[in-house]
């Protein structure tokens, strides 16, 4: 079963930097045709190795020590010593002894790709090929090494920015235009891997805008050119030798299923990261969830389009607007909305402070309001669910929201639904994704108070009847429609 997805939306912000002084731009070059031949790809290489580079990364880790701490027969004492470990576990040999005992630095040596973009030594590559790194070694290909320095990295889009210090003027690689890709256009990635230096391989756009489950501002390039462990960081090039993509996930080895970057996600990051070392975001302030069939029917949908509205952060943005729970966003700022995925990708544009537009379906009827972006704050995690139980209903057992749950789970005194204790396994709720834990703040949009309202809600339902509760789980809540 599908899992229910649910996007806290915290969009990037871009304060954008002039791009001359960090990247130069290719010519525009619509419409410009390339003959492919032997030369092709010959001239790409000639004029893009240069700046690709070897990355190679130094981590320490906590490793065992060869000699054991207790005396006893052979092969007794590693076996004592890890009980002793694993009974007082790490925290108190860290405290104590400033590490756990039998462990000693290691170092963890890690490899990778990048590419050069400024003269003066500035280069790209990914987040986690440098993530963690004490020493970043990288290699020129006529083989000089230059010690690295981390000018700014972006976890949530997996990128860094590097700089080092050669004493010359370096070659680069220039920017394409990674909107301008279609699906069957030849692209080359160039790369390190397996530690292969400077590996070229060719192969066409296979999709554009992939959601792979690594971030919510996924909208990767999908190729079929090869890419291997050692590729990350390395640029995926158009025919005319510029970059395009930045290459960075697979799945599997040798499947042709690659991933990269698109530059123009990238531009928009490196910018942030020469001038603040970090990537700014705001927020909108909801949690959204993908408009299936089934809610496209219980909303009273045309299409099972937009971004549902699961719940508006209180203070936010979307709060002071107006926007409510159960809302259907369809457009942001004169882009249309097409499903959840977009949504984040298209405000990640919208500089902090802008007053945007949003047009949205509420109770069959289109809307529209005015949102001013915010500053994104870091938000916590949620608690984890209790346990008890009581009444069995649709293959659901459920308990009030007392003081107690309340206090568990975080909640002011004016909190109020039953919580999920047991469910069926085999019940369509579950099948729908309802989870033991859920609190259920409502049914068929009206609100559960507690177990009376809960049991008025479902009284006289028979096969066949559509069903739409609102839960919340964590931090967000999260609409769940099935029929009975």
């Amino acid at each position: 079963m599908k899992s229910w997805a649910i996007i806290v939306l915290s969009i990037a912000l871009i304060w954008r930097a002039p791009a001359a002084e960090l990247w130069s731009d290719a010519p525009h070059r619509s419409g410009t045709a390339v003959p492919l031949t032997s030369d092709t790809y010959v001239n790409v290489s000639r004029r893009v190795q240069p700046a690709v580079v070897y990355i190679s990364t130094t981590q320490e880790i906590l490793g065992h020590k060869a000699q054991p701490r207790f005396q006893g027969k052979p092969g007794e004492d590693d076996e004592r010593f890890e009980d002793f470990f694993e009974y007082f576990g790490p925290r108190f040999f860290e405290h104590f002894f400033s590490m756990p005992p039998g462990r000693q630095q290691a170092p963890l040596q890690g490899l990778g790709s990048g590419f050069l973009i400024h003269k003066d030594g500035y280069l790209v590559t990914n987040n986690h090929v440098v993530e963690k790194a004490s020493e970043i070694t990288v290699t020129l290909q006529d083989g000089a090494d230059f010690p690295a320095k981390v000018v700014g990295a972006d976890g949530q889009t997996d990128l860094a920015l590097l700089k080092i210090d050669a004493g010359r003027s370096l070659p680069i690689i220039n920017f394409g235009d990674s909107d301008t890709l279609r699906v069957g256009d030849v692209v080359i990635a160039v790369g390190n891997p397996f530690g292969l230096d400077h590996t070229m391989t060719q192969g066409i756009v296979s999709q554009k805008e992939r959601t792979i489950g690594a971030g919510k501002y996924d909208q990767f390039i999908q190729t079929d050119a090869s890419i291997n462990p050692g590729n990350s960081g390395g640029p995926l090039l158009d025919i005319h030798g510029d970059v395009v993509g930045i290459n960075t996930a697979i799945k599997g080895i040798n499947t042709g299923i690659g991933f990269a970057i698109p530059i123009n996600l990238a531009k928009e990051i490196l910018a942030q990261l020469r001038s603040t070392g970090k990537v700014t975001r705001g927020k909108l302030g909801v949690y959204i969830q993908k408009v299936t069939k089934t809610l496209q029917r219980s909303f009273k949908l045309d299409e099972a389009r937009g971004a549902l509205v699961s719940q508006v952060i209180p203070g936010s943005p979307a709060a002071k607007a107006g926007i409510q729970s159960g809302d259907v966003i369809v457009r942001f700022d004169g882009k249309d909305v097409p499903d959840n995925v977009k949504l984040p990708a298209l405000v990640a544009h919208t500089p902090v402070g802008k007053s945007v537009e949003v047009v949205l379906i509420r109770e069959g009827k289109e809307r529209k309001v005015r949102v001013v972006i915010e500053k994104l704050e870091d938000e916590e995690g949620a608690p984890a669910a209790p346990e008890p139980p009581t009444v069995g209903e649709l293959g659901l057992e459920v308990q009030e929201l007392t003081a107690t749950l309340r206090r568990e789970f975080g909640l002011g005194a004016e909190a109020s639904g039953v919580i999920l204790t047991t469910i069926d396994a085999a019940s369509p709720a579950f099948l729908a994704g309802l989870r033991r834990g859920d609190i259920i703040l409502d049914i068929n949009r009206k609100k559960i108070n507690g177990l009376a309202d809960y049991r008025k809600a479902i009284a006289g339902l028979k096969k066949g009847d559509n069903l739409l509760f609102l839960v919340r789980r964590g931090e967000g809540t999260l609409f769940i429609a099935f029929t009975l």
